[in-house]
């Protein structure tokens, strides 16, 4: 089995778990966001040394592939960031700025 091909496998299977990961985020979970994120991290890192250890002999047919896993990676990771605005921004307009009238009563 290719070398490549297997860290495209995995790549994608790490690009899933961040997609739950982003829809996590709608719930608070900033925990499992930043988990996901050290691991794509870590496994693009990998992918990076790899291509550059000897990109003569390696097979590009796989190249395309790990192209669109990492624009979903950073779509992913982008969408997660735009969760956690809209999740702030919600909290703090759900926040009364004054006592309400008939609490108050």
């Amino acid at each position: 089995m290719n070398v490549l091909f297997a860290i495209s496998v995995v790549h994608l299977a790490f690009s899933i778990l961040l997609l739950i990961a982003a829809c996590a985020m709608f719930y608070g979970l900033m925990v499992i966001w930043i988990a996901h994120m050290l691991i794509n991290w870590y496994a693009g890192v990998l992918f990076t040394l790899y291509m550059w250890r000897d990109p003569i002999k390696q097979n590009y047919n796989f190249i395309p592939i790990e192209a669109l896993i990492t624009i979903l990676i950073f779509t992913m990771a982008a969408v997660s960031q735009i969760a956690a605005v809209i999740n702030g921004n919600r909290e703090h307009e759900s926040k009364p700025t004054r006592p309400n009238e008939t609490t108050a009563a």
